[in-house]
């Protein structure tokens, strides 16, 4: 069987097809197309609804960001080494339940060091607008990994 994207996509289109033929032929072709395509892919829709929870640039507030280039993670009174300030993000899987991505670690100091790091989000989790949030980021490098917790944002 084919592995990857394109087997995926494949699967996919098998699937939606099928059932398109065997509503064709039980009569109960009445659905539109899109549809049917929709009940057979069923998790694509609330796959692109994911977000990260990032802060804007004085770090007051958390706002839900779909698929940033940029991410600073620091909460208020939350400690710099619990946080991540990034940038650079090249994701690839997003919306799945593990997205990740390549970028760069800048830190919280002056002057920024510019590392490159690896990012795997997961963990998602339904907030409060019924969409999902990435709750935790594993952010690796040359140097080690961090485990960086974020919440919902019900709060």
């Amino acid at each position: 069987m084919t592995s990857g994207y394109a087997g995926r996509v494949r699967r996919r289109f098998l699937i939606a097809s099928l059932a398109a033929s065997v509503l064709a032929v039980t009569g109960a072709a009445s659905a539109p197309a899109t549809e049917v395509e929709h009940a057979a892919v069923g998790h694509e829709s609330s796959a692109q609804r994911a977000y990260l929870l990032c802060a804007d640039r004085g770090a007051r507030e958390r706002h839900r960001r779909f698929q940033p280039r940029t991410c600073n993670t620091l909460r208020p009174r939350q400690p710099f080494a619990a946080a991540v300030n990034l940038v650079r993000l090249r994701w690839r899987h997003w919306g799945a339940a593990r997205a990740t991505a390549r970028g760069i670690e800048r830190g919280f100091h002056r002057p920024a060091t510019n590392i490159a790091v690896r990012v795997r989000a997961y963990r998602r989790r339904q907030g409060c607008r019924g969409d999902w949030i990435y709750t935790r980021l594993r952010v690796s490098s040359r140097h080690g990994h961090t485990i960086v917790r974020q919440p919902t944002g019900c709060r």
